[in-house]
């Protein structure tokens, strides 16, 4: 149940989002212009394209976007957006030159989103691990002790040592509910985020990462994955970029291992290759027990050679033994026929699955030790239905795989993030007071603000015309 100054806040941050929509409505609020776009990137989640905006439009970065040439057109969100230039995402390929083509963006769509996301806290808070005590505390003043595991650890940490300035201040922070950072003098705040972020991974703390612009997420991310493969610990979806990752050097190096898009398909394959292997192992299993049945009626056929070796005498004797040689040939014919037909069906398996590219795995490796035949049948067919599943909805694997999640500021609530509640928010940079509200809400551990006291106000709105250099 929510405190009556809970929803006293609430209201005055949506008050807070109203004001500031009032004031992007004066001006500013849509830009359309001809654009001339080039695909700089292409993947799973979709195509960057480049445009050059004229140097009075007025963008907001993760604004909704529509890229159009000429009866084709696009929806998607704004990227990165630098001095003469921005990026546009968008969720269809049109190829990869756009002439003359046009480009909406609508600057007020991040503010309505935030209005969105406050509304759902009304009621049944949505999502409903939302924390209303730790989504205040960016609202006042740092403080707030903590004695949890990650405390204890950041205290007992060997990798800080007594002369280590940033050490010593992330470790102060890791002890705070809610703490505000200053990078120590001749330090890089870009080089105390990784680290601070390296550490949190360490310490097994789900994080949740937000900074303005994508370029700063994207050299965080470029310096955490840095410090990640230095150590051996750099592996495929333990951090997820959530948005565009612009193109250079960190999408090239590390793109496959933070895109969540890369990161669901590369999940899909594995999911491809266990079913696969499934493939695999039910053959095996289809030429183990028709080698078993060939076995067992080519012995049957055995046995009754002997039987008629044994049946001689006059036919009144055979017939006092029970045993008809007649009856005999026919069933040792029906046995080797059979038996004939159990071989022919295990050899032709068997030439199925050495045309198999890689071994054949055993079905104790996939299914597990023990069981009869018809145990591991069902086994089997109870794996492959989970299997299916899963890549149906991988959506859940995305979350048991992530650790990390990196956005910008309104990309982290605009977007579908992996999670829905993180130990630790992370803010570097300057936000709205509804944006740091909402985000800290998110967490429920710890707050951390790097390079600023507060919630502040990023860029102004309405947005500000760009000057070219």
């Amino acid at each position: 149940m929510r405190a009556p100054e809970h929803d006293r806040t609430l209201r005055s941050m949506r008050d807070a989002v109203e004001q500031e929509l009032a004031a992007a409505a004066t001006g500013g609020a849509r830009a359309a212009f001809g654009v001339d776009a080039t695909r700089v990137a292409r993947g799973p989640g979709g195509c960057l394209y480049r445009v050059d905006p004229p140097p009075e439009a007025s963008l907001v970065e993760d604004a909704p976007a529509r890229l159009s040439a000429g009866d084709r057109s696009a929806d998607g969100r704004l990227g990165p957006v630098a001095d003469e230039s921005c990026l546009v995402e968008t969720d269809l390929d049109l190829g990869p030159r756009v002439p003359a083509g046009r480009l909406v963006v609508d600057n007020t769509g991040p503010l309505r989103g935030l209005r969105a996301r406050l509304d759902a806290l009304t009621g049944t808070p949505d999502p409903p691990s939302f924390r209303f005590d730790q989504a205040e505390l960016v609202l006042g003043s740092p403080g707030g002790k903590l004695r949890d595991g990650i405390a204890r650890a950041a205290d007992s940490t060997a990798e800080w040592t007594l002369d280590d300035r940033v050490g010593d201040v992330l470790r102060s922070a890791l002890r705070q509910r809610w703490s505000s950072v200053q990078s120590p003098p001749g330090t890089d705040s870009g080089t105390l985020v990784a680290r601070l972020l390296d550490r949190l991974l360490g310490l097994e703390a789900t994080v949740l990462f937000v900074a303005p612009t994508g370029h700063a997420v994207d050299r965080t991310v470029g310096a955490l994955g840095e410090r990640l493969a230095r150590s051996g610990r750099l592996r495929s979806g333990l951090v997820q970029r959530v948005g565009p990752l612009a193109p250079g050097a960190v999408r090239d190096r590390y793109g496959p291992f933070v895109e969540a898009a890369t990161i669901a398909a590369d999940l899909r394959a594995g999911v491809d290759a266990r079913l696969a292997d499934l493939d695999r192992v039910e053959g095996r299993l289809r030429y183990d027990e028709l080698d078993r049945r060939a076995a067992e009626l080519d012995r049957d056929a055995a046995e009754l050679d002997g039987q008629l070796a044994r049946t001689v005498g006059t036919t009144l004797a055979r017939r006092s033994r029970g045993v008809d040689p007649d009856t005999l040939v026919i069933r040792r014919h029906e046995l080797r026929t059979q038996g004939r037909t159990a071989r022919q069906d295990a050899d032709r398996i068997a030439a199925e699955l050495a045309a198999l590219e890689g071994p054949v795995p055993s079905a104790e490796a996939v299914l597990g030790t023990g069981g009869t035949p018809a145990e591991q049948r069902r086994r089997l067919v109870a794996v492959r239905r989970e299997l299916r599943a899963a890549r149906e909805d991988i959506e859940p694997a995305l979350r048991a795989r992530c650790r990390l999640v990196a956005a910008t500021t309104r990309g982290a609530y605009l977007r579908g993030m992996p999670r829905a509640s993180f130990d630790v928010l992370v803010l570097a940079g300057p936000a709205l007071p509804p944006e740091a509200y909402y985000l800290a809400g998110l967490s429920t551990r710890s707050v951390i603000a790097i390079g600023d006291a507060g919630p502040a106000r990023p860029e102004p709105y309405p947005p500000q015309p760009r000057r070219r250099r």
